[in-house]
């Protein structure tokens, strides 16, 4: 009777722990435009996901670069605006969402000095977007990446 107590324990403890794990979010990463192909502006498929952010990177050390990384991002569905954010980086919240790439980044619709502009809710999972940038002056060096967080749930659904 005891070994049967047992293994309901260690099977049910189990289970809780595999529930856990397939719901803890990890944060994820989408290139959508870079210096090396001119800041042109690519199709991406929304994926399943939450705390979506619009994130500039540049290579670690590099952080000069980003004095005069100044103007607006368009993010559209066909021709449809979704949503524009006017972004100063060196008014934007530093993050770490990108320190695998070995890129310090910059929260494009995240500024320090204003209220947040909110994706979640305006890009829809499975969706087609588009993002147009627009710089005051292009810099040489760069990157814009789609940051989120996904579970492995997310990940399974079609």
């Amino acid at each position: 009777m005891r070994w049967l107590l047992l293994i309901v324990i260690f099977a049910g403890m189990g289970l809780f722990i595999w529930r856990m794990v397939e719901g803890t979010p990890h944060v994820e990463v989408v290139l959508l435009s870079d210096a090396k192909s001119n800041w042109q502006s690519n199709v991406f498929t929304c994926p399943r996901g939450a705390n979506f952010y619009l994130v500039f990177g540049v290579p670690q050390g590099a952080t000069s670069t980003t004095e005069n990384v100044i103007g607006t991002v368009a993010v559209l569905s066909d021709e449809t605006l979704v949503a524009e954010i006017p972004f100063d980086a060196k008014q934007s919240t530093v993050a770490s969402w990108l320190s695998k790439q070995q890129l310090e980044a910059y929260v494009l619709n995240w500024p320090t000095n204003a209220t947040p502009t909110r994706l979640d809710g305006r890009l829809i999972p499975g969706r087609d977007y588009r993002v147009k940038l627009n710089f005051q002056s292009p810099p040489e060096i760069g990157s814009v990446w789609l940051v989120f967080t996904q579970t492995a749930r997310d990940r399974r659904k079609p």
